[in-house]
């Protein structure tokens, strides 16, 4: 087999990979010192076409994890905007020298939003 009939470089020019990238990640717990190139080869031995998979599935896992940092930071964004939400209206009920409960439920309300938000947040790490 001649170096333009190499399934593994077929992979890698369908998928716009360098062979240099493709060596440089590392997949794997067990042996993080193979390169994916490594398992790539591997999976074509056994299955012609198992590679393309391989690397889909990769990239999919990849695109799931940015998903999931999104989602993280949307709920990290809702968790203080409703915080400071609280907090404003708070002020705002002092200022206007609103009935006091109403500044501190609202003051509190605030608090315990971000709190709780920080709690549940560490305990789901």
């Amino acid at each position: 087999m001649n170096k333009s009939e190499n399934p593994i470089d077929k992979i890698l020019a369908s998928e716009n990979i360098s062979k240099e990238d493709a060596s440089s990640i590392h997949i794997g717990q067990n042996d993080g010192k193979r390169s994916i190139l490594a398992h790539i080869e591997q999976y074509e031995a056994i299955s012609p076409g198992m590679g393309n998979r391989v690397l889909k599935i990769i990239e999919r896992d990849g695109q799931i994890e940015l998903e999931k940092s999104r989602l993280t930071r949307q709920k990290n964004l809702m968790a203080m905007i409703v915080s400071v939400s609280l907090a404003v209206a708070a002020g705002t009920s002092t200022l206007t020298e609103a009935f006091w409960p109403v500044s501190l439920v609202l003051g509190l309300s605030g608090m315990a939003t971000f709190v709780l938000y920080s709690i549940i947040e560490k305990s789901s790490n």
